[in-house]
């Protein structure tokens, strides 16, 4: 396969039926270690999801509307070339860090 260490950018898509679901995939040298992380560097995410395949569930974080906690959820780590939804407000273009 490629792997690719460049800069990329990715157009991240919120549908006329208002369905902003997208799939990504983070590559070498990433500085994004985590749902939390992933989530803070995406502009107008409002969420991430990670299929655990050894425990058969869906992992996902989201923003809290609450202001003593700053997410809920579960701040899953990443990992490279595996794929996550990412959920977006609007249509926004995202580079990985």
């Amino acid at each position: 396969g490629i792997t690719f260490s460049q800069k990329i950018n990715i157009s991240l898509i919120k549908n006329s039926t208002g369905f902003g679901k997208n799939w990504i995939s983070l590559y070498v040298n990433t500085s994004l270690s985590n749902a939390q992380f992933l989530l803070k560097n995406i502009t107008n995410s409002d969420a991430i999801t990670n299929w655990d395949s050894q425990n058969q569930i869906s992992q996902g974080l989201i923003p809290s509307p609450f202001p003593w906690i700053p997410y809920l959820g579960t701040n899953f780590n990443t990992q490279l070339e595996k794929g996550y939804e990412v959920s977006v407000t609007q249509n926004t273009n995202w580079t990985q860090v």
